[in-house]
Parts: structure tokens; C-alpha cells; sequence
């Protein structure tokens, strides 16, 4: 439905801004030299890289959770609609303990293991690798 159809576009939208992000740690980090940058820049350039990612990674869960709000006030609007106008429970109210159920959860999920991973690798591995150059 939409709500699939939403939470894949923003997925989308995540994985190329990741991508582009990282990318650019990347770049700093094996460019230092050739960009002409002191280890303190590339060091603070990568932590703006990754705090930026940081906010893109909230908004993307803000909108998904929006969505998944929206729909859910939607569903029990429906069922209430649709049971009234039966005059029996047709249609049953969904349940916000099936989260788990939901592909929403689980992207989520990703995202946030994914921009850990990046903050993570990038203070243990990146950042501590400038000060060797």
C-alpha cells in the first residue's frame, strides 16, 4: 500500500544520502594530503559529516513514524466506521503491540544501526587514523 510505498522512498533517499555521506569521509580521509587540510579540519570535517547524517537519520525516522501514525489513525477510523455501519465488528482496530510485525520497525531499525555503525567507525577507525598521517 502507500505506507510501503512511502517508507521505500524515504529508504531510498537514505541509502543515497549514506552513501554520498560516507563517501565524503572517505574522501577526506584519504585526500588529506592532497586537499591540503590539517589533521584537526579533517578530524572536524568528518564529525560534521557524520553529525549531519545524524539529523538526516532522524528526519527520515520522524517522517516514517509520521506515516505509520497517520495510517494507524486511519485503520481506526475505518474499523470504527465500518463496524458502525454493520452494526458488528467486520473489521478489528489494529494494535500498536503488532509493531513488530511491521517493515516500518524493522527500517527503523536499520537506520539506526546503520548511523551508529558510521559514528562508530568513524571516532574508532577514521578519525584515530589522522593523527597517524
Amino acid at each position: 500500500g502507500k505506507l510501503n510505498t512511502t517508507c521505500q522512498k524515504l529508504l531510498l533517499q537514505f541509502q543515497t544520502i549514506t552513501t554520498a555521506i560516507f563517501g565524503a569521509s572517505i574522501i577526506v580521509f584519504v585526500n588529506l594530503e592532497k586537499l591540503e587540510l590539517s589533521v584537526e579540519i579533517a578530524q572536524i570535517s568528518i564529525r560534521s559529516l557524520y553529525y549531519l547524517h545524524i539529523l538526516i537519520s532522524l528526519f527520515i525516522i520522524f517522517r516514517i513514524l509520521s506515516n505509520v501514525l497517520s495510517w494507524f489513525d486511519f485503520r481506526i477510523e475505518e474499523c470504527r466506521l465500518l463496524n458502525e455501519i454493520a452494526g458488528e465488528e467486520i473489521r478489528i482496530r489494529p494494535n500498536i503491540k503488532n509493531f513488530w510485525r511491521w517493515d516500518e520497525f524493522y527500517s527503523i531499525v536499520a537506520i539506526i544501526i546503520i548511523s551508529s555503525a558510521f559514528v562508530i567507525f568513524s571516532e574508532v577507525v577514521i578519525i584515530p587514523s589522522l593523527s597517524l598521517c
